[in-house]
């Protein structure tokens, strides 16, 4: 008797309940992996708006308002590590006040630190699929440039977004 409430009281939902189908389950587990998804996707767009608020702070009453720690997290600061790819392409798109293509986040790289594309054999191809990543991430959108060409622009929050605060 105790080992069956014992199964009966588990919260996995295989073990848990014998007439839910394996169907069932996958549908439940995929409704709730899109949640999270879209849960992260909604914290990442957060997180990206307290980001370029505070660096245009910064821009703004000097990088000195900030504590060290808080330069590190934001990616400012003479930090002794240097920004790796991906956070030294976010600062370009937080930074740039229209859309990128791929050359021009990599012409920007080259002009802050010419080293941070050193050992990239093809740095469009590796700064294309960092910002193909970031979109997915919804962090960056995609559009198309007047040249017809693809870019890509920091991510706002979106009103349903600053609603739900």
């Amino acid at each position: 008797m105790g080992l069956q409430m014992e199964h009966s009281s588990t919260p996995n939902p295989v073990a848990g309940n014998h007439g839910m189908s394996a169907e069932n389950v996958v549908q439940k587990l995929h409704l709730e992996l899109s949640q999270l998804l879209q849960q992260r996707a909604e914290v990442m767009r957060h997180i990206a708006t307290a980001k370029k608020t505070i660096v245009g702070l910064a821009s703004l009453f000097g990088e000195n308002v900030l504590s060290p720690e808080l330069q590190t997290l934001v990616g400012v600061g003479d930090g002794n590590r240097k920004p790796g790819l991906t956070k030294a392409c976010r600062l370009i798109l937080i930074e740039a006040r229209t859309p990128l293509s791929a050359r021009n986040v990599v012409d920007a790289l080259q002009n802050q630190d010419s080293e941070i594309l050193a050992g990239h054999k093809d740095p469009i191809a590796s700064v294309t699929t960092i910002l193909n990543r970031l979109a997915d991430y919804k962090e960056v959108e995609r559009v198309v440039l007047s040249s017809g060409k693809r870019g890509w622009r920091w991510a706002e929050e979106t009103d349903s977004a600053t609603q739900a605060d």
